[in-house]
């Protein structure tokens, strides 16, 4: 993890602390090694369900370029409310305008964007990719796709896309995760039995290697997809739902 003297040394260039790492983080550097193209795309989204760690692979990657020296600005979504969001935007917006072309880049780092469906913080952030100056990047992490014109972006060669299939543990990144849960190494068989059952879902997988983890399973999609759900699309669930109960 980073600890409080590398956030000190990068106070002058980023706008907020960053989140802390999460207990048991292990290096991804499959993903890390993203950060070159993620420095000469205009957009990148983080498109994944809740649980693939989108927060912490924005984190990192946001740590990586304090480190270079490079200014960050953190807004989290799920900590404000949507009016709060708008104008921490709208300032960035004015900030790069002010910086101009000239200078280094300037990276905006925006976590659980899905919050903002329908508000006008998107419309602001629609702003800012199309009309921001060049050396705008942003950085996104969501649940669900983002009315962003991502098409447009992706075919100029702007766009960076990292979805739940990268996300997703392989083989390696399992055993050390399992590793640093439990402080020995864990068999083949039970890597291969826990991947299949949880797909590479890094929440499943912690969950499942624990007593209870079905369960647990059971009350975090409770608490973190389906609380989040407004009444319509719990009513829609409900009426695709084949069994009663699951």
């Amino acid at each position: 993890g980073w600890g409080s003297s590398m956030v000190a040394m990068a106070q002058s260039r980023v706008s907020a602390i960053l989140p802390s790492a999460a207990a048991n983080r292990i290096t991804r550097p499959r993903l890390e090694q993203r950060l070159p193209e993620i420095l000469t795309r205009r957009l990148t989204l983080i498109e994944a369900p809740a649980g693939y760690g989108k927060t912490e692979l924005l984190s990192v990657l946001a740590s990586q370029l304090m480190e270079r020296g490079a200014h960050v600005h953190w807004i989290a979504a799920r900590a404000s409310n949507p009016a709060q969001v708008k104008r921490e935007i709208k300032q960035y917006l004015h900030e790069a305008r002010c910086r101009g072309t000239d200078g280094d880049a300037y990276h905006l780092f925006l976590d659980d964007a899905h919050l903002l469906r329908g508000h006008d913080a998107l419309s602001m952030l629609r702003e800012l990719l199309e009309r921001g100056p060049e050396p705008v990047r942003i950085v996104i992490g969501t649940r669900t796709q983002l009315e962003l014109s991502v098409a447009r972006w992706r075919g100029r060669g702007e766009l960076a896309e990292i979805h739940a299939s990268d996300l997703a543990f392989d083989s390696d990144e399992a055993r050390r995760f399992l590793l640093s849960l439990r402080g020995f190494e864990p068999s083949h068989a039970e890597i291969d039995t826990l991947l299949a059952q949880s797909g590479g879902w890094p929440t499943a997988l912690r969950l499942l290697s624990a007593p209870g983890g079905r369960a647990a399973i059971a009350e975090f999609l409770q608490e973190e997809v389906l609380a989040e759900l407004d009444p319509q699309q719990r009513e829609l669930l409900e009426l695709l739902a084949v069994p009663d109960r699951i």
